[in-house]
Order: structure tokens, then sequence, then C-alpha cells
């Protein structure tokens, strides 16, 4: 989606909102996909953790918890 504008991106955003939708729909959408935006920001920079390192963190913490 980072080819189009915000302004399309917006205007997508709203297409797929159900009618019934609330202003509190239209802002979880709206920074739903900013953070989507922001992690493949992030991916493209390489700045990510490899899953084994995460692993291991949340495996040391578990311990640590015991």
């Amino acid at each position: 989606m980072s080819a189009q504008t915000l302004r399309q991106q917006v205007h997508h955003i709203a297409d797929e909102l159900p009618p019934e939708a609330t202003w509190d729909d239209v802002l979880y959408q709206v920074e739903l996909h900013a953070s989507i935006e922001r992690g493949l920001a992030q991916v493209r920079a390489g700045n990510t953790i490899p899953a084994e390192d995460v692993r291991a963190q949340l495996q040391a913490e578990l311990k640590a918890t015991q």
C-alpha cells in the first residue's frame, strides 16, 4: 500500500469500513495501517530481530519468572 498516496490509503480504508462504522473504528483502522507501514519501514531498514533470538529471550524471561 505504500506506493499509494496517503490520501488514496485513507480513501481505501474508508471504502472498506462497514456502513455502521464508528469514529473509533476509523481511528483503529488508520492506526493499524500506520503501524503496519512503520513495521514494514523497519524491515526495509534492516531493523529486525531473528526469530531464534526472540525465542531465546522469551524462554529466558519465562525461566526468570518461575
